[in-house]
């Protein structure tokens, strides 16, 4: 039975077998990246990008034109014509893996990658209760969670910035002289990393753990609620480079309706995203309004959430480890460049993590829903 299951795909017109499948190169019908035995997020080496006739042969299958790729994925006309022409591709230019693997989903060219986040190493009695004291690296992990920095966490909880410094602190992994992991004295935790207990009082670990609303466990199993704008696939085209620069011109192939997230009031209190308790759903709700990118402290919330690494983040969002890991610093918020030639500072900007790449983050966690895109032959 078995044997026969590739040709009812065909016939049915679905599958990796099917005739619309075969069109493309094999090698690019892939996943960019999957998860090794121990679970861990490693590139898919028989994944190839995509040429210039893979693409096409999508736009034919789908009915998009360049114009429609560039709105989905909020990618700069100019750049987009670089991914797909014949010319860019020789000069190597490649698409995107993230908008690529997204273009397959929602077209049901493969099956979705759907992630579970690996929830923080961090202690159920350390939740439950104000008694138990937390190592540093639970410290850590909780202030990622929060988005809070160590200046806002001072300033609300009182506790002096040098004794944060001192027991906010990444756990570090050991190796024996067999390259095998030196587990945690503790048995609870299934991290491999090491740390030791922080040096805050009971009083101190209770008013910073009421501050970052380290209370249950739901601070670990919920991901954080971030403002609801950032859930929106409703993209603007000041951000299509990815630069909150906005376009030179419109054309009736490329415009996107819609208001500049610039001129848009920002409220004291912003609307944070909803959870939707449906298991069937994602955990957020849907909206609609002008989307805007993560500040630094978002994405890090969201990237701690998932458990990934930063070599992790990396493959999936196709972006360069230190770039993620520039954008969820503070540094990313009015960052000054030296200009090499002239020695002369730019002025201040805020650096933001593209759209795709976002949205790819979103939609692998099941955090927002991700746009089914029809075949029309």
């Amino acid at each position: 039975m078995s044997n026969n299951i590739p040709n009812i795909l065909q016939t049915l017109g679905l599958g990796t077998e099917s005739s619309q499948n075969q069109q493309f190169n094999p090698e690019c019908i892939n996943q960019p990246v999957k998860l090794s035995r121990a679970k861990n997020l490693v590139a898919n080496t028989s994944y190839e990008a995509p040429t210039p006739a893979d693409i096409a042969n999508y736009k034919e299958l789908t009915a998009l034109s360049t114009g429609d790729l560039c709105r989905l994925f909020c990618i700069d006309r100019r750049k987009m014509n670089l991914y797909i022409s014949q010319r860019g591709y020789e000069k190597g230019e490649r698409l995107p893996s993230a908008i690529w693997a997204n273009m397959l989903e929602a077209a049901e060219l493969i099956e979705p990658l759907r992630l579970k986040p690996k929830l923080a190493d961090i202690r159920e009695e350390v939740l439950r209760t104000s008694q138990t004291l937390p190592t540093k690296h639970e410290l850590f992990l909780m202030v990622g969670l929060s988005g809070h920095s160590l200046e806002q966490i001072s300033a609300s909880t009182g506790i002096s910035m040098d004794t944060l410094k001192l027991n906010v602190q990444r756990g570090t992994v050991v190796f024996d002289e067999e390259s095998r992991f030196v587990p945690h004295g503790n048995d609870q935790l299934i991290s491999k990393i090491t740390s030791v207990d922080c040096s805050l009082s009971i009083a101190e670990w209770g008013t910073f753990r009421e501050f970052v609303g380290a209370t249950s466990l739901s601070f670990l199993t919920l991901p954080p609620q971030i403002r609801s704008c950032t859930m929106s696939s409703n993209t603007d085209t000041s951000f299509s480079t990815g630069k909150g620069k906005e376009p030179r011109e419109e054309t009736e192939d490329n415009a996107v309706s819609s208001i500049s997230a610039s001129f848009i009031d920002k409220q004291d209190e912003p609307e944070k995203a909803q959870y939707d308790f449906d298991e069937n759903t994602p955990y957020f709700d849907e909206y609609h309004s002008v989307f805007q990118p993560p500040e630094p402290h978002e994405l890090r919330q969201i990237a701690t959430w998932t458990g990934l690494s930063l070599r992790e983040l990396a493959l999936l969002m196709d972006i360069k480890e230190r770039d993620i890991k520039f954008l969820m610093s503070h540094y990313a918020v009015n960052h000054v460049s030296i200009n090499k030639k002239t020695g002369k500072e730019s002025k201040p900007k805020t650096k933001y993590i593209r759209f795709y790449q976002w949205r790819r983050l979103l939609e692998v966690f099941n955090l927002a829903p991700q746009e089914k895109i029809t075949k029309v032959i």
